[in-house]
């Protein structure tokens, strides 16, 4: 089973992915067809992407700062209805515990992780 980090991570990745592959073809439509592109719209996707990666990164090592940096990003995007809100569940539902290996229902119930 993978563990909740490793699909905020993944998550992170695929957002990072998803911003970088456009910004990389508009800057190479712009190069062939001879029109130059404005730097902030790249910059700003730019960004966008390295955020994401920077998250990904923290997440794939299980970093408390990501889980918390995920939360804070998450929440907000529950106003984007329909496909944020779905992410925004999702990921809101990965971080919402902390990320160690302690079972989901004990820690909610407040049962010691070593106790059967």
């Amino acid at each position: 089973m993978m563990k909740n980090y490793t699909k905020t991570a993944r998550a992170h990745f695929i957002f990072a992915t998803a911003y970088a592959l456009p910004c990389l073809a508009l800057l190479t439509a712009g190069s062939l067809l001879g029109k130059e592109i404005a730097w902030q719209l790249p910059a700003g996707v730019a960004a966008l992407s390295a955020a994401h990666g920077l998250l990904g990164w923290g997440a794939s090592l299980a970093k408390n700062w990501a889980r918390i940096l995920t939360l804070a990003l998450a929440l907000p995007a529950l106003l984007a209805v329909p496909l944020g809100t779905l992410v925004a569940i999702q990921l809101i539902s990965y971080c919402w515990l902390e990320w160690n290996d302690r079972d989901a229902f004990r820690a909610l119930h407040g049962i010691p992780a070593t106790a059967k």
